[in-house]
């Protein structure tokens, strides 16, 4: 697994030659004090790979393009920890649990170590899930109608930027990991779709992912 920062500059390479409309969404990274601060707010040490990609990569706050498949744009620090009080606070007057079970295992509920990175708009979020246990740190989705039912998408944010770096630098699929992990997890329901996702470049200028069947 490559480093954070490699896969970064190979994504942001990427973009700016392939996607110049998708590269604008990138800004300035945030500083080391606000990454600190949205620990203090979290009460929890973040992942260090997640410390390290907000470190140097910026989004707007007005982004729209899919940086992560399949359709999920990366969220600013500020919008991460609102969308993480929303939720929390929905699930919190619901009486439903703020902490259960390890990481990576499904949720009903939204809990306070979930910590919204990248949402798809239509209201579904990536999430590091802080949770203790061995998948500490791994990226799973939060639904808004189905909660976290699903197989995680990546190990680690560190898999994730390695994963689309290789999908955009070599044109494979990427989320092969999340399409075996669910191939298990919904093993006897054939009408759920099993898919990766490969880059492609719209006529705009734009990145965008294609479903593929797995």
């Amino acid at each position: 697994m490559a480093p954070v920062e490699e896969s970064w500059s190979r994504i942001a390479d990427w973009l700016n030659r392939s996607t110049p409309a998708t590269a604008a969404q990138i800004v300035a990274p945030p500083t080391a004090d606000e990454v600190g601060q949205a620990a203090k707010v979290l009460g929890r040490e973040l992942p260090e790979d997640l410390v390290r990609w907000w470190l140097v990569a910026g989004f707007s706050p007005e982004s729209v393009d899919p940086l992560l498949p399949w359709l999920h744009v990366p969220l600013t620090i500020a919008d991460a920890l609102e969308a993480r009080r929303f939720w929390l606070d929905l699930h919190v007057r619901m009486g439903e649990a703020i902490v259960a079970g390890e990481a990576g295992e499904p949720s009903h509920a939204f809990q306070s170590a979930f910590l919204p990175i990248a949402a798809d708009r239509s209201g579904q979020y990536l999430f590091v899930d802080l949770r203790d246990g061995p998948l500490h740190g791994c990226v799973a989705q939060w639904d808004h109608e189905r909660s976290f039912n699903d197989a995680i998408h990546w190990a680690s944010v560190a898999d994730m930027l390695s994963d689309i770096a290789d999908a955009l630098a070599h044109g494979v699929p990427a989320m092969t990991f999340h399409a075996a992990g669910r191939l298990r997890h919904f093993a006897g329901y054939p009408e759920v779709p099993v898919d990766t996702y490969r880059a492609r470049v719209t006529e705009s200028g734009h990145l965008a992912w294609a479903a593929e069947s797995f």
